[in-house]
């Protein structure tokens, strides 16, 4: 059993498309970039700005940690589904993902609101890590930082970090896009599992997810800077930043 908190059957976090579908979240990507400009990042430049000196190798093995034993020892290993592997596969990448970009803009522009997102992506990914190294999957993470297996995840990664590097208005606007999608693609997802420890992870990180949106949306409101929502319905994404923040019991409460 899982806490509560982690819900996936919550109505009121419908998403803008019931059904999750990798081409559709590209197209929807896509058409996000309505109000940017058509700037890339190459990822073979990021260590021109530093970025990576804190980041260890993804493909090593996983330290142990106390969510990590809880994992290992409070829920089961039951057989995964195809539809488990790829999604605990993809939220891998996902979190490495959004991590990359909140180091990027972090050293780019040096707020703390980015510092902040990283250290929670950073967690993200290594609970995620725990999960692939509890069910022996082989990780997709690579160790350099703006490089991915999965071609959505480079090429939302590619376009992302070069709009965040455009100025800090829009680093900020990518952030919350970045939240927004990690939010839709777990909402999704998770519905398709039915292992508690991957559950408990996904709900975890949604929650955490909707506490950073939270924050984002402070952030720009007071910089006087818009936003429109790509992923999560405009009347959903209003019910979560204007609700107070969510207290995370944890993969393992008690512990």
């Amino acid at each position: 059993m899982y806490p509560e908190a982690f819900s996936f059957t919550n109505t009121d976090y419908a998403m803008k498309n019931n059904r999750f579908s990798p081409v559709l979240a590209l197209a929807v990507f896509a058409a996000s970039f309505i109000f940017f400009t058509g700037c890339q990042v190459d990822p073979v430049q990021i260590g021109q700005l530093g970025v990576g000196k804190q980041i260890a190798d993804d493909r090593g093995p996983v330290i142990p940690t106390p969510a990590c034993e809880c994992l290992n020892s409070r829920y089961a290993s039951e057989v995964l589904s195809a539809e488990e592997t790829a999604a605990l596969l993809f939220a891998r990448e996902e979190a490495k993902m959004a991590r990359d970009i909140s180091l990027l803009l972090s050293e780019r522009w040096g707020t703390q609101i980015f510092r902040n997102l990283y250290a929670a992506e950073q967690s993200n990914f290594e609970m995620l890590g725990c999960l692939t190294d509890k069910y022996r999957l082989h990780d997709p993470a690579f160790a350099t930082p703006g490089v991915f297996s999965n071609e959505i995840l480079q090429s939302m990664y590619n376009n992302l970090a070069g709009q965040g590097l455009n100025s800090h208005s829009d680093a900020l606007r990518v952030s919350a896009l970045v939240q927004e999608f990690g939010l839709y693609d777990l909402t999704n997802r998770g519905k398709q599992a039915d292992n508690a420890d991957i559950r408990v992870v996904f709900g975890s990180i949604m929650l955490d997810t909707r506490n950073n949106l939270r924050d984002m949306s402070t952030v720009m409101s007071g910089a006087g800077i818009s936003y429109v929502t790509s992923y999560i319905n405009a009347g959903l994404y209003q019910s979560i930043v204007n609700s107070g923040h969510e207290v995370n019991p944890g993969v393992c409460p008690g512990n």
